[in-house]
């Protein structure tokens, strides 16, 4: 007899106690019992793994013949144990580019370093940087009443302010002192005082803006990245436009190094810096060029740039670019998911990455390392996936999910027996990650307390990186980026110091290198020194030696009747457009009384 209770001081009850523990298939039932889901329960993975397509309940022969032929998924997916029988003869159809990899467009007419560059940092975002710096420089007349130490920066001496953030990537002078540049001592850089003060230096590191301050609160009301979003958004399309990419890519994460404020700084404790601005990044995992970005920055408030941030999201977003063209992902585990890479072979694309343990889609028997030996592989295949769990050394596994193998032929011929899912992997992974890596050899990154100029230097380094893969694949050469880097920043100087070479208050010593080393180029020869007057005797100032007998000397004059002025009372600054507004309206500013 069965019951719910039973006395251990009686012979009997313990008896029936005894012959229930040894017969499993005579429990006692309480009608008040309500059986509950156990997930953790061993009897719930065995009774899943003979799970069948349909309602009805199989048999004992049916459930052996299922067990023998599939793993079972805790969801309930089935992986069948050998691969399905195929008749393609040809390649997997993800291997078919639709689209050839290489340089595009106008890309291919780039010849010089400096060509190659502007592809990628336009003229468009050049103007913008100039315009938006200008309007915050005119906001500090009252707190810098001295005019020369605010006068207003144009496109000639902003591209000679990159070149030397460059060459200052060069040196590795990111975290150095930016006096040590300008020392004059032998430890000096003698371009960089050629090229600027380090007063004027510091003022634009200071400035320099990317969108304008006056409206920046109400778009920030739609869009946490609003300091950034316009510039970030022309340079991201032009990394699109001017390249295809091979048949390998990466998707993966940056964290640029950022601990001031900012209201989506990461936590990454993997990662060497830890702390700073999480960036998605869509890369060549051969070439390494850098196709497709994202910055990550958190729920954004309603409005159009509200987005889905899920790992399967953020997929496709960086990879709306190559769908349809055949190509293959390489992710890791926190980007992959079975449903992910159903959703990316209907867009022609294929998937290979590894796989977070805790899945639902996989089978016990892949995540455990229980019973199994060194350098031991098992395989799970659907009709378009392949599943693999690989054993590198005793006591550990690593699961990988790949769309683009299919074949019988699973394993390398090497003592280590990788899996070719494995080793496809180990060859493709790393395309982000190769990016970090030259972007820090020589970064034009500086400490900074705002987060959109970090945010503008790897928009400075990714330029780099991206139009040196143009250049050497339009001129079929190998340069070293060291070299590269300086060519390209010279590149960037070069007006500047032509301009500068014309000033005659300058130290002669910063005289002498210009002429030694400043280009030679015909814009700038035939320019007149626009910031001194022309070198002359100082004469008296007319206008003060009639009213006050003073001997006021000034060496400048009228440029119609030639009488020496003084810049304190009698002399006025007008600019060209001014000049003829006034002259158009009848009036002659430029005439002596």
């Amino acid at each position: 007899m069965n019951k719910g209770t039973y006395d251990f001081q009686n012979a009997e009850d313990m008896k029936e106690v005894q012959r229930l523990i040894f017969d499993y298939n005579e429990l006692p039932v309480d009608d008040n019992f309500q059986e509950t889901d156990d997930s953790d329960s061993e009897d719930k993975v065995e009774s899943r793994s003979v799970d069948s397509d349909t309602d009805h309940e199989v048999d004992d022969e049916n459930a052996e013949l299922g067990d023998a032929n599939y793993f079972i998924g805790k969801d309930g997916t089935k992986w069948k144990k050998s691969p399905w029988k195929t008749t393609h003869t040809r390649p997997h159809r993800p291997n078919i580019l639709a689209k050839l990899p290489g340089v595009m467009q106008t890309a291919k007419d780039a010849e010089t370093e400096f060509d190659c560059w502007k592809l990628f940092v336009s003229d468009i975002i050049l103007d913008m940087i100039v315009e938006n710096t200008n309007i915050y420089i005119e906001n500090l007349k009252e707190k810098i009443t001295r005019e020369r130490d605010r006068r207003p920066t144009d496109v000639i001496e902003m591209k000679a302010f990159l070149g030397l953030l460059y060459l200052a990537g060069i040196f590795h002078g990111g975290h150095q002192n930016i006096r040590d540049f300008w020392t004059t001592d032998d430890l000096g850089v003698n371009i960089f005082r050629m090229a600027m003060s380090e007063k004027r230096f510091r003022f634009l590191v200071r400035c320099i803006r990317f969108d304008n301050k006056i409206s920046r609160n109400e778009r920030r009301k739609t869009d946490k990245l609003a300091a950034v979003r316009e510039i970030f958004t022309i340079f991201v399309n032009n990394c699109k436009t001017h390249y295809s990419l091979g048949q390998s890519v990466t998707v993966d994460e940056q964290l640029l190094a950022f601990r001031g404020r900012c209201g989506f700084r990461q936590y990454i404790p993997s990662k060497p810096s830890k702390y700073g601005i999480k960036i998605f990044c869509l890369s060549d995992a051969k070439m390494f060029y850098t196709s497709n970005m994202e910055i990550y920055c958190g729920e954004q408030p309603d409005g159009p740039y509200q987005q889905e941030n899920s790992a399967d999201a953020v997929v496709l977003r960086l990879t709306e670019p190559i769908h349809g063209t055949g190509r293959n992902i390489t992710a890791d585990n926190w980007f992959t998911s079975l449903k992910l890479v159903k959703e990316l072979e209907e867009r022609k694309l294929s998937f290979v990455g590894t796989v977070r343990k805790n899945k639902m889609e996989l089978p016990l028997n892949f995540t455990s390392p229980k019973g199994r030996q060194q350098y031991d592989s098992i395989f799970g295949f659907t009709e378009n996936e392949t599943l693999v769990s690989y054993v590198p050394k005793k006591g550990k596994t690593i699961v990988l999910l790949s769309s683009l193998h299919v074949s019988e032929n699973q394993v390398s011929d090497s003592v280590e027996r990788k899996p070719e899912i494995v080793l496809y992997y180990n060859d493709t992974k790393s395309g982000v990650d190769v990016v970090d890596k030259l972007c820090a050899k020589c970064s034009v990154a500086r400490s900074t307390r705002r987060w959109p100029t970090v945010i503008f230097y790897h928009i400075l380094n990714i330029a780099v990186i991206n139009s040196r893969v143009i250049f050497l694949e339009n001129k079929n050469i190998h340069s070293n980026k060291r070299e590269y880097l300086k060519t390209l920043a010279l590149s960037l100087l070069s007006e500047q110091l032509q301009r500068r070479a014309l000033i005659k208050s300058l130290p002669d010593e910063i005289k002498a290198l210009l002429a030694k080393h400043r280009p030679k180029g015909p814009p700038m020869d035939d320019l007149e020194d626009a910031s001194e007057p022309s070198s002359r005797k100082r004469r008296r100032c007319q206008p003060c030696y009639k009213e006050t007998r003073k001997d006021c000397r000034s060496k400048y004059s009228c440029e119609k009747c030639k009488t020496y002025l003084c810049l304190n009372k009698h002399a006025k600054i007008v600019c060209e457009r001014c000049l003829l507004t006034d002259n158009e309206e009848g009036r002659h500013i430029s005439d002596c009384d």
